[in-house]
């Protein structure tokens, strides 16, 4: 089921490549990068549209820039209301990724943490 919000096509690159839209960004993608993204953005449309604007393309830069695979499961529910999920959690402690960053796009907490990283080396 092809999600309203992503639209795929095929390029005709001979590895097979797809672009993928968000809006107005257009990226390059390989057929399963591109079945894990369409994937995760029909999970998140189950659980009511609760994503914030954006988080997606975060979670997709994210793994892009750093060659990482971003879980699919991203939110869970045990009854009492949707949170991350333990993969989710999971894998913004092994690579690092802002969670603030991830879910509302602050980037407050990036430059504090790399404000303060740098007085801790000068000391």
């Amino acid at each position: 089921m092809m999600n309203e919000r992503a639209r795929a096509t095929n390029t005709g690159l001979p590895d097979d490549t797809h672009m993928i839209s968000f809006g107005e960004r257009v990226m390059s993608l390989s057929p399963k990068r591109q079945r894990m993204i369409l994937n995760m953005l029909d999970q998140l449309e189950i659980e009511q549209g609760i994503l914030p604007q954006g988080a997606l393309d975060r979670l997709s830069l994210f793994g892009e820039w750093t060659g990482t695979t971003p879980p699919e499961n991203i939110l869970e529910d045990h009854g009492d209301g949707p949170t991350f999920s333990n993969d989710l959690l999971s894998y913004a402690v092994e690579n690092g990724m802002s969670l603030d960053w991830f879910w509302m796009g602050d980037e407050r907490g990036l430059v504090i943490c790399a404000h303060n990283e740098a007085r801790e080396n000068l000391s």
